[in-house]
């Protein structure tokens, strides 16, 4: 799908517990094109590049907004490392709170490197 500009308001903005945010944006474009639709809904749940401007974008806003550095990964490593961590827990039967499931296994994981320090 290529660049897909249009104009929206924002709908809703919220912090979540990982201090990311969630952005609700709204549109009254009508999309037409079954294709351009299709694209738009493939996008649902993939890493996209957004830019936000009060007002119009011109051709000189658009040549100006920085190639966007893509990451191998787009979550944080702790953050990744919990999530996983929180799937061991779930297959685990969810024994005792994940918060204290949590703490352990990166105790036992701090121990663990510290074994191997000289």
């Amino acid at each position: 799908m290529s660049t897909l500009l249009f104009q929206g308001e924002i709908g809703e903005v919220k912090t979540r517990k990982d201090r990311t945010i969630r952005l609700t944006l709204e549109s009254s474009m009508e999309i037409t094109d079954p294709l351009e639709l299709a694209g738009l809904f493939g996008l649902r749940a993939n890493s996209v590049y957004v830019a936000i401007k009060d007002g119009s974008f011109k051709d000189e806003d658009i040549n100006a907004i920085p190639e966007p550095q893509r990451m191998e990964h787009e979550k944080s490593p702790a953050l990744r490392l919990r999530n996983v961590l929180f799937l061991l827990w779930k297959q685990q039967g969810e024994k005792v709170n994940y918060e204290l499931f949590y703490q352990a296994s990166l105790e036992k994981l701090i121990n663990q490197v510290k074994e191997k320090l000289t």
